[in-house]
């Protein structure tokens, strides 16, 4: 009976796999992004600057300062694929999809130790099919990347503490810790969870020699990347561009605002709370629009009901076992109510590297739920009982809805003809040269002001001299268009400022769009203020606009 049961968990886990393949494959094609920001074009001219030789760099700026703000590892990674094929999106999409489907695979193996095969199962695939899970393995981005190298790190460790001979799991687990916070920064609060969990597992066993050793390895390996990356970070830093730097500003879009005082946290953290009390059940259900099928109070209480058995699980969890996984949480989410959270797209965007362990603290609350009286006492694995099919039932129906929504079934087939084409054709070729379509295409209907400033770049790339510098609010979207220098203009209303800036930068150009508030709260008073000091060169009468620099007329004041 056993053996049956077995064999059938492992033919789900087949179809879970490739499921998931299909699904990631299906996401492929050529395009850069589906995201109007830049973060995607970030690492991909990070990845650019290594593979040409110019180091970590900013290449977009003249003079390539070193670059201070987004980790090392994924520019790393896709650095190959940039010197071998260019800006080849199709092959660089893919090195994504299939560290999506390695943590599809690494849920799996955590969560069927943490529990029993079937919940690693059935939590594999309903963090494999969640929608912004899927979103964020067609970008190229650090959510899925960091994803699976977090998994794999919690997996070696967890391993290391549960076995006498686990000393090479220690060294995996300890390198991947540092390799996972120079994936996405927040990685931090992983390497601070692994360390209490050892120091309190040290104590425990009375100090134990080996144990000693290991915590003093994990302490050391772990850590001094982050303090060479903190020290690199506060010698080439330049403006507003470390992570700590943001942090500590009261507001990243306004530089006058100085710096972040206590007060300015606790608003912060207030307003974070906000988010993510409505984020993270959305996140849970895979952000599926219901409001058409339930009205405003039902579905207040459905979000509510959702957070508070998560939740109820996760206060199990930590008071029981207090494992790698309970600490990473917890610290993961005292870092988020301070970190600083531009909309709820931001505060999506920062859970989806922890979805399985949401879905799994669900569970746990909701199997407790029936015995709440002794919740804190038991000490039973959570099994794939009849209690937990329910909420997988459950959670796979919002996600197959939602995966339906997102890949029409009559329309799946072509998608993946279309895919396994672009593989085909494309995955060897070199690309050297972006097209407009490339960058524009996904924005001509739902963002029409942001497709006209990617236009009006490409139409600014045939006047561009070689050292001529464009002033712009997405500097490496324009680098990445035209080739040319680029910088992004100060936050600020201080005329003085803004001309210094110009003239300190030696700018050429200036390249002003009304899709960001940025850009009409300090670009677009400044040009109006100071009409004398350009030419116009394209106007669009709908905000987006090309401008040359009268360099005689610029005197900072």
């Amino acid at each position: 009976m056993k053996g049956s049961m077995n064999r059938n968990l492992n033919i789900i886990w087949i179809l879970v796999v490739a499921f998931t393949a299909i699904l990631g494959l299906e996401l492929i094609d050529n395009r850069v992004s589906s995201i109007r920001g830049g973060d995607a074009i970030n690492y991909i001219l990070l990845a650019k600057s290594i593979a040409t030789g110019h180091g970590f760099a900013d290449i977009n700026i003249p003079g390539f300062p070193p670059h201070t703000q987004y980790p090392p590892i994924l520019p790393l990674i896709l650095s190959p694929v940039y010197y071998l094929y260019g800006f080849n999106f199709v092959l660089m999409r893919l090195v994504v999809v299939l560290f999506a489907i390695g943590s599809v695979c690494l849920v799996k193996r955590i969560f069927e130790k943490e529990s029993d095969k079937g919940i690693g199962i059935f939590l594999s695939l309903i963090t494999g099919t969640n929608f912004y899970f899927l979103f964020f393995a067609k970008e190229l981005m650090t959510e899925i990347p960091y994803m699976f190298l977090s998994l794999l790190a919690i997996f070696c460790l967890d391993r290391y503490s549960s076995e006498k001979a686990g000393g090479r799991y220690l060294v995996f687990g300890s390198i991947l810790l540092s390799i996972a916070y120079l994936t996405r920064m927040i990685g931090i609060t992983l390497y601070a969870a692994a360390a209490i969990y050892i120091i309190i597992d040290t104590f425990r066993t009375r100090g134990d020699g080996n144990k000693k050793k290991g915590l003093f390895f994990l302490l050391a390996v772990g850590g001094l990347p982050f303090l060479i990356w903190m020290i690199r970070g506060s010698l080439y830093s330049h403006d507003v561009s470390t992570y700590e730097s943001i942090f500590m500003q009261a507001d990243y879009y306004a530089n006058d605002s100085g710096s972040a005082g206590l007060g300015s946290l606790f608003g912060r953290a207030y307003e974070n709370i906000g988010y993510y009390i409505d984020t993270l059940p959305k996140g849970l259900i895979s952000f599926i629009d219901i409001k058409h099928y339930l009205n405003a109070l039902p579905l207040k209480i459905f979000y509510l009901l959702v957070l508070f058995i998560m939740l109820l699980g996760f206060a199990i969890e930590l008071y029981r076992k207090r494992g790698i996984k309970d600490f990473y949480i917890l610290f993961y989410f005292i870092l988020l109510a301070v970190w600083p959270v531009y909309g709820s797209g931001d505060a999506r965007r920062y859970i989806v590297p922890i979805l399985p362990f949401l879905y799994f603290y669900f569970f746990r609350g909701f199997c407790a739920l029936g015995s709440l009286k002794n919740v804190f006492r038991e000490s039973s694995r959570l099994t794939l009982n009849k209690a937990a099919v329910f909420p997988v039932i459950l959670f796979l129906s919002f996600n197959i809805a939602e995966i339906y929504r997102m890949v029409y079934p009559p329309d799946a087939l072509k998608r993946i003809n279309s895919a396994v084409k672009y593989l085909a054709i494309y995955s060897g070729e070199r690309v050297d040269n972006i097209e407009l379509d490339t960058v524009s295409e996904h924005f001509k209907m739902n963002s029409p002001c942001y497709s006209k400033y990617l236009e009006t770049a490409f139409g600014a790339k045939s006047i561009l001299g070689a050292q001529d510098v464009v002033m712009t609010r997405k500097p490496e979207v324009v680098y990445l268009i035209t080739g040319g220098y680029s910088v992004r203009f100060p936050y600020t209303k201080d005329d003085g400022r803004m001309k210094e800036f110009i003239k300190g930068r030696d700018v050429d150009f200036v390249l002003v769009d009304q899709c960001y508030p940025e850009a009409t709260a300090y670009l677009v008073p400044f040009i109006s203020s100071n009409p004398g000091m350009f030419d116009t060169v394209f106007d669009d009468a709908k905000g987006t606009v090309l401008l040359k620099v009268k360099k005689a007329s610029v005197k900072p004041e």
